[in-house]
């Protein structure tokens, strides 16, 4: 086959043109500090990454799901704990007026002393979490789950459940088949509206009764306090367990977030001193590439003008 110069410069350009290639695409890989910038690079590890990013992407995920849980849980712990005091204050004040030293005016200043803690524990009980759910509301998260009922002269009377519930499940998932409650069930705290030891119906009775000064009412209310600090202590208890199991499984998540990280660098990440010394060997191959069809180029045109 002759060849001529037109044959002689198209392949010089194809050639140059390869070289400028693959000198582009080293530079580039150098920047980015990754050897792998399309698929067709190396199938077998875009698709190994490929793989590693899905993991980190779900692992991030359950990490965000497990500050939010902690978050709701701190709030609910915080609450919980001055649940715990409240009732414990009653019992103490019912302790003191269940005696038989105390006259009726006695009896009244504590009553009026178990009126505030009621108060105090309705407000407890509607109290809301770091993003404004109700915290013992179940799903119910936008409503108070409990109402109050007052008399003319702005008493608690009666507090009423929200008729819509407040025992719904909100869990969350913290880990593949695994999830955390992040809400607390108001019944487990306060017990049921229908029950004896129904929290705010014990604290108006017992307000009433040193109002009334009833000392052996007082005296029979006792019980009833006592499985009110018991169901107060075993809701902040459970809570409290809740937040040690997610900040160790959090710790487990962090750990494989690592542990994901390093496989994707070993998978993408770029010798950088090689990546460096192929750069200077192809960009030499460039300018000789060069050089070579600049001369090639200058003979071939000799011969024309011969």
């Amino acid at each position: 086959m002759r060849v001529t110069p037109g044959i002689v410069s198209a392949q010089i350009a194809s050639d140059l043109q390869r070289a400028l290639v693959a000198l582009t695409r080293q530079q580039s890989m150098i920047a980015s500090g990754r050897r792998i910038l399309a698929p067709t690079d190396d199938p077998g590890g875009a698709a190994q990454a490929l793989t590693v990013r899905s993991r980190q992407a779900v692992n991030a995920q359950f990490q965000k799901n497990i500050s939010e849980a902690r978050s709701g849980l701190e709030s609910a712990d915080s609450v919980l704990r001055t649940v715990a005091e409240t009732v414990i204050r009653a019992k103490e004040t019912a302790i003191q007026g269940a005696n038989d030293s105390n006259d009726a005016t006695s009896r009244q200043s504590l009553g009026t002393q178990v009126d505030q803690l009621l108060e105090e524990l309705v407000s407890l009980a509607n109290s809301r979490d770091h993003k404004g759910a109700m915290l013992f509301g179940g799903q119910e998260s936008t409503v108070a789950p409990y109402t109050v009922t007052r008399d003319v002269n702005g008493k608690i009377t009666a507090v009423v459940v929200n008729a819509r519930g407040i025992d719904g499940q909100t869990p969350a998932e913290v880990s593949e088949g695994l999830t955390v409650q992040t809400g607390v069930s108001g019944t487990s705290v306060f017990g049921a509206s229908s029950d004896a030891t129904y929290a705010f119906s014990v604290l108006i009775g017992l307000r009433d009764s040193l109002n009334t000064n009833n000392g052996a009412a007082v005296q029979a209310s006792l019980d009833n306090l006592t499985v009110l600090v018991d169901r107060a202590t075993l809701a902040s208890t459970v809570v409290g367990t809740r937040l040690g199991w997610i900040a160790a499984l959090e710790e487990r998540l962090q750990d494989e977030s690592v542990v994901l990280a390093g496989s994707l660098s070993r998978v993408e990440d770029l010798d950088i001193p090689r990546a460096v010394q192929d750069l200077r060997q192809i960009q030499s191959f460039y300018e000789a590439a060069l050089a070579s069809g600049a001369r090639l180029l200058e003979q071939s045109l000799l011969n024309f003008l011969r």
